[in-house]
């Protein structure tokens, strides 16, 4: 499956922070992200940088829910160490993240050409 972006261009030009495994580990849902909210289109040549700067960015969202996922594992909702409590709601966190992701591909997606647009 190919993406908008390579490890190199996140690293160099758009300066992530990621290890490449992590890049690797992402990098092809936020490319999944982008085709579900453009409805597949194909990118126009004006709007190559900002999918490539949302696929980006979606990598390090991705990456950093994998990352908070694993800190406490599924099945357990709450840890609870000297005084600090962290709870763990599936059904809302999943609701959040979502929006999370839409609100990156808004941002980048809509100007100058709405690829988000679903009408005729």
């Amino acid at each position: 499956m190919l993406t908008f972006t390579d490890f190199a261009f996140y690293r160099n030009v758009y300066k992530g922070a990621l290890c490449e495994a992590d890049y690797n580990g992402a990098v092809f849902e936020a490319h999944a992200e982008i085709v579900f909210q453009t409805s597949g289109r194909a990118i126009p040549e004006s709007m190559q940088d900002a999918v490539e700067v949302c696929e980006c960015s979606l990598v390090d969202v991705i990456a950093g829910h994998k990352k908070s996922s694993a800190m406490i594992p599924d099945g357990i909702t709450s840890v609870s160490n000297d005084g600090l409590k962290v709870t763990k709601s599936d059904a809302n966190l999943t609701k959040v993240r979502s929006e999370e992701r839409r609100d990156i591909c808004v941002r980048f997606l809509q100007t100058p050409v709405n690829l988000m647009y679903r009408g005729i």
